[in-house]
């Protein structure tokens, strides 16, 4: 579809339509049942449970993906811009830890909860708490060593992107410190 001239539309058009195509050989291959009558509850009960969560992750998309946005828009250079987008790429690294280790707290708080065993529960939290706490000497090494990390990564004309690099990798330790005990309090 890009190829063909459409640019950004055909972009969104081929990713739709392998969505469809995904979703058709999924349905094809793994016939699971889907019936909202094999689900225990009814769905407004469902999504009166759902809704928060989806508000709650899409505030937090927007926050996280808005920055580089927000920047153009106030009239930010093309070639800083160019270096924030490299730094917010590297500075990216660490969320990658969010997703997986999320799930595994929530599905570890879930199990305890359901147990009603609130001493391995609250030992959960203060395991979690107390290692999403060694992300920032990650964070502070990567800093002090930005600058070469950048040109390591992107050339030497990315050499200043470095200077954004140190502040934006401490970001990400905030993001999982609030993702985690957002996952401890749902399943709580």
């Amino acid at each position: 579809f890009v190829a063909s001239g459409l640019s950004v539309a055909g972009a969104i058009a081929g990713n739709m339509l392998a969505l469809v195509v995904e979703l058709i050989f999924a349905r094809r291959l793994l016939p699971i049942p889907f019936r909202l009558t094999a689900l225990k509850t009814r769905p407004p009960d469902l999504f009166r449970l759902a809704l928060p969560l989806m508000v709650y992750e899409f505030c937090f998309e927007i926050a996280i993906r808005s920055d580089l946005l927000i920047f153009r828009i106030f009239g930010g250079e093309t070639l800083v811009a160019g270096h924030y987008a490299a730094a917010q790429m590297v500075a990216f690294i660490p969320l990658l830890l969010t997703s997986s280790l999320s799930s595994m707290v929530l599905s570890g708080a879930t199990r305890m909860s359901c147990k009603k065993d609130t001493v391995a529960l609250q030992g959960l939290t203060q395991q979690v708490m107390k290692m999403l706490f060694w992300i920032f000497p990650f964070c502070a090494i990567i800093s002090g060593s930005a600058r070469a990390i950048m040109a390591l990564l992107f050339g030497p004309g990315y050499q200043e992107a470095g200077t954004i690099l140190t502040i934006l990798i401490f970001l990400p330790g905030p993001v999982l410190i609030a993702r985690n005990a957002a996952s401890v309090l749902i399943a709580a």
